[in-house]
């Protein structure tokens, strides 16, 4: 959810980025929520797609969160990445695709 997505496009020094969690086979079924209009620099919406692109893999979901609002920094808990004011949207659909596996 909103996560850095490539180690070698923001930062080199992230070894925890979702490319090296999970690389492009990953072992698991997959599920990205992203708010489309994150703002933030090192989780941006196009690294979410790029990245849902370079998975191979049948079981793969991403979906897009919209609306809301942000009270809060850029990279704070009170902002779009945080889902503020749409987090039914977010964890409905986390819960019922948990539930399909």
């Amino acid at each position: 959810m909103s996560a850095i997505y490539f180690h070698d496009r923001i930062s080199k020094k992230n070894a925890y980025s979702m490319q090296e969690v999970f690389g492009r086979k990953p072992k698991t079924n997959i599920l990205i929520i992203h708010h489309e209009s994150d703002g933030c620099k090192i989780c941006q919406p196009s690294s979410t797609q790029d990245f849902f692109n370079t998975i191979e893999g049948e079981e793969k979901s991403l979906l897009w969160v919209s609306g809301g609002q942000s009270s809060g920094d850029l990279h704070g808990p009170l902002h779009l990445q945080r889902y503020e004011g749409v987090e039914n949207i977010a964890v409905d659909y986390l819960i019922n695709w948990v539930k399909k596996y």
